[in-house]
């Protein structure tokens, strides 16, 4: 769903800005949703391995993307992804609902 939605003060938005948000939100988190988890396969690897080499930031989480059959196109839809999720959180900083507002 658009449950991300619930974190703006939505009301305060034009129709065209609001169609904008719902698709940034929805993309921006599902890229991220994707990055995260693969960060966490590396700080579970380095845990696991006890080699603290192996934890690795979004870099490595991309650089891993990369390498995949496919990796520039996943890269690419990845990073759109990103840039998505920052554009929403342009958005949260204008329209969201923060403690005191």
């Amino acid at each position: 769903g658009e449950k991300f939605l619930d974190e703006l003060r939505t009301e305060q938005m034009s129709a065209r800005e609001r169609s904008w948000v719902v698709r940034a939100g929805k993309v921006g988190h599902v890229a991220r949703g994707v990055v995260f988890p693969i960060i966490g396969i590396f700080l579970l690897k380095a845990v696991i391995e006890r080699d603290p080499g192996e934890a690795r930031g979004i870099g490595g989480a991309l650089v891993s993307i990369v390498q995949q059959p496919f990796g520039q196109v996943l890269l690419a839809v990845v990073a759109f992804g990103l840039a998505c999720y920052g554009a929403y959180q342009i958005v949260f900083a204008k329209y969201g609902k923060l403690a005191g507002r």
